[in-house]
């Protein structure tokens, strides 16, 4: 393949992404079809389906595109400690979320619906796993420098605690994405996981750190309830 047929191809990705994501802002994922679809982004059926897939796809590489935005955002050689790193994927994972929320909270709710969508990889055959999968592997990059650093003591494998890690974070982004919780609230509890899943292993000179922070937290919670 050609160098400017690749750049066309991805042109016309690009623009297919972009109509179905004000598409979905308007209308919510009931009024995403793929024959919509392909007229609004200015391409035929068969491109769409050839460059993407069907709509289940479609959704599927909405989220993972997303995630992909955070992961290229992420400057781990900036962090200090592998405590930073953590917070670093929530507090990236926020700021991206409040570019644009009416969308990130439709396409959240959206991927409840298609297996595979946005989960992490089971016991079970699944195909559709990568957004994911590259979510768990940042917790799991954050871990693994910890158990390296001494943070944590190593009896829980560093994949083992990214994937409780992304559990946490997804349960609370299901409560945001149906205004369960506040934006704010979703990043309290997201931090608040993460660092009790990480207390699980931790030293105690480190449990003690993330339990300061959880109660930071609490404090914090209590506070805005009565600003």
């Amino acid at each position: 393949m050609s160098e400017t047929r690749a750049r066309n191809m991805e042109k016309r990705r690009q623009r297919i992404l972009d109509a179905a994501r004000a598409i979905i802002v308007e209308n919510g994922v009931d009024g995403l079809t793929t024959r919509g679809l392909a007229e609004a982004a200015g391409v035929t059926a068969p491109t769409l389906y050839n460059l993407i897939g069907d709509k289940d796809a479609i959704i599927r590489t909405m989220i993972g595109d997303g995630v992909e935005r955070v992961w290229a955002k992420l400057d781990f050689d900036s962090c200090q400690t592998p405590l930073d790193m953590a917070e670093m994927i929530i507090e990236t994972a926020y700021a991206e979320t409040l570019t644009d929320q009416d969308y990130y909270r439709a396409v959240s709710l959206a991927t409840d619906r298609v297996p595979g969508a946005y989960a992490a990889r089971g016991d079970l055959a699944a195909d559709h796993t990568v957004a994911g999968q590259r979510s768990v592997d940042m917790a799991a990059k954050a871990c693994r420098s910890a158990i390296e650093q001494g943070y944590l003591a190593g009896r829980i494998s560093a994949e083992t605690l990214g994937l409780e890690m992304f559990i946490s974070y997804r349960g609370h982004v299901r409560d945001w994405a149906q205004a369960i919780i506040s934006n704010e609230e979703c990043r309290r509890r997201q931090l608040s996981g993460f660092y009790l899943v990480m207390a699980a292993d931790a030293t105690p000179e480190f449990r003690e750190v993330l339990l300061g922070k959880i109660e930071a937290l609490q404090t914090d919670r209590a506070a805005s309830k009565t600003a």
